[in-house]
């Protein structure tokens, strides 16, 4: 297997930026993965803390442990957070495309 084609795999299944680590372009690597550690954050923080919510409902006794109960309060997001997390879910995205092709292109070079 290539070089670029193995660049290409560790960027589109581990993380964006894995495979300029694999190619010695440690900086540009580093940044594509510290920006999608950032854009995870961003998604993952809202979900986190409604499921604390939840948790602390159940523990106090305003809703069943029922699991329907419990998927309809999870589904219930504050609104607040969406256009956020929809631009972090974008950026992530083209964050990830970007890694992809860009390692590729540079693994053919060498």
């Amino acid at each position: 297997m290539s070089k670029s084609v193995k660049a290409a795999l560790l960027s589109a299944f581990v993380i964006p930026g894995a495979g300029h680590i694999l190619l010695k372009r440690t900086m540009t690597g580093i940044t594509l993965i510290a920006a999608s550690v950032v854009a995870l954050y961003i998604i993952l923080l809202p979900i986190i803390e409604r499921a604390q919510q939840v948790v602390e409902q159940i523990k106090a006794g305003y809703i069943s442990s029922k699991d329907y109960e419990v998927i309809g309060m999870m589904m219930a997001q504050p609104a607040d957070s969406d256009s956020l997390v929809r631009i972090a879910t974008i950026a992530l995205a083209v964050i990830w495309i970007i890694g992809i092709g860009h390692s590729y292109l540079l693994g053919r070079e060498e």
